[in-house]
């Protein structure tokens, strides 16, 4: 009898401190006019349960510690809301509370917080220090695989992220019309097998990525193919105003490693930028590689929404923040801090006109070429070879005042020396730029 008693106490403490229990939320009934409130991790561990509400609405209204997590399930951690059985089809807004510690080490598909999400939405949702491991496919700290128009708005996600394919520090992948905006991921990605990148592993068929960053290490192991600092690879899609900033590995017998963008088919990239010198890549699938003095610059994200600037005020920059790279507005709501041009508008234009020196140089087989106008000019920016014939033709049209930066892709030209021209008004300079293959 002692014995028995010994052992049901045994149980029963061990169910206290390392059980789960599936606790309905108190308030709410999952409608859009009055969302599920959750307020605790037992709340989190009901959604995972209960699949019949997965097309429900729900807001956090507190901070959840999901630290015990890594016990849970036999060591293999929280259960991913949606998997490929039933996706998750609803809308959940975390208010930018955190869910740290949240711990997943499953050897299925479809892994993150959100498993499998399709049409649905998340927005204000801010992991912290998570550790997410998938043995298949689709593997993020957010979300595995974010599916047919879904969204992932004003989302983080901090820690570390491992998987095979489709590996992304916040999104494995978004596919068929999903939208990921003002999002970021900090921490690290590692993918043994194809797509990996910092903030998504892949972006398919007219998907759109706007406004993100990434400052993830991103490692490629084994023979790991299509890395990049910001996406791994991606096929018919948008990338508007974003940038990455972490280390970018590969293997020996990897292929397709890009500071920002590691393979790309028929896609948009606008206004992205990688930082050459901390990713330790100087090229890139698209977008252009900057040094990190400029990445830390205001004057190089032309077209950008910037606190003070523009009326939806979508980044900022400075005030000893994010180790001196832009950062989302929302990261830091409503403290008052100040746009960093807020006093010092006369920053938007330049003071004179000037011509960079290329970056990289020696390069291959593409590199960029900055330049500045104190006004609204027409502008010839042209590269010819050593015995003054034309090779390419960069820029020819009137540009507004601004700085301004071009990349030159010269893959179907030979190695050599050559110079770029660059003709603004009654303004001509040239410089030399050297391809090495």
């Amino acid at each position: 009898m002692k014995n028995l008693l010994l052992v049901s106490t045994f149980i029963f403490l061990t169910g206290t401190l390392f059980g789960q229990t599936a606790t309905p939320p108190s308030v709410g009934n999952g409608s859009s006019g009055n969302p599920y409130e959750i307020a605790t991790l037992n709340n989190l561990y009901w959604i995972t349960q209960n699949s019949s509400s997965w097309s429900s609405y729900f807001i956090q209204i507190a901070d959840i510690d999901a630290a015990s997590t890594s016990s849970w399930a036999s060591g293999a951690g929280f259960t991913p809301i949606g998997n490929g059985t039933i996706a998750f089809t609803g809308s959940y807004d975390g208010q930018t509370y955190k869910i740290s510690g949240l711990y997943i080490n499953r050897i299925t598909q479809y892994n993150g917080l959100f498993g499998f999400v399709s049409g649905g939405t998340l927005k204000n949702v801010k992991l912290e220090q998570a550790q997410v491991t998938g043995g298949d496919n689709y593997a993020g700290g957010l979300v595995g695989y974010l599916y047919y128009s879904s969204t992932a708005t004003n989302c983080s996600s901090t820690g570390s992220v491992r998987g095979t394919f489709y590996v992304g520090g916040l999104i494995g992948a978004q596919d068929a019309n999903s939208a990921t905006s003002s999002c970021y991921s900090s921490g690290s990605t590692t993918g043994s097998g194809g797509a990996i990148g910092g903030l998504m592993g892949v972006s398919s068929r007219t998907s759109t990525i706007k406004n993100s960053y990434s400052t993830d290490t991103v490692t490629g192991t084994n023979s790991a193919f299509n890395i990049g600092g910001l996406i791994g690879g991606e096929n018919s899609c948008t990338d508007t105003n974003c940038y990455s900033t972490g280390p970018v590995t590969g293997t020996s017998s990897s292929s397709n490693v890009g500071g920002l963008i590691g393979m790309q088919i028929s896609c948009t990239v606008t206004n992205c930028f990688w930082d050459t010198m901390s990713s330790g890549q100087g090229t890139s699938a698209a977008g252009i590689g900057k040094s990190t003095a400029d990445m830390k610059s205001y004057l190089t994200y032309t077209g950008w929404s910037f606190k003070g600037i523009s009326s939806d005020s979508i980044w900022n920059i400075g005030h000893s923040r994010n180790n001196g790279y832009p950062y989302l507005n929302w990261q830091y709501p409503s403290d008052g801090t100040p746009t960093i041009v807020s006093t010092t508008l006369q920053e938007l234009t330049p003071r004179e006109l000037s011509l960079k020196q290329n970056f990289p140089n020696p390069f291959n087989p593409s590199t960029s070429i900055s330049f500045s106008l104190p006004s609204r000019t027409f502008v010839s920016l042209k590269v010819f070879d050593l015995i003054g014939r034309e090779v390419a033709t960069i820029v020819s049209e009137e540009l507004q005042a601004g700085s301004y930066s071009r990349t030159w892709n010269a893959a179907n030209i030979p190695s050599g020396i050559y110079f770029y021209r660059l003709q603004a008004g009654s303004f001509t300079q040239t410089k030399k730029l050297v391809l090495l293959k």
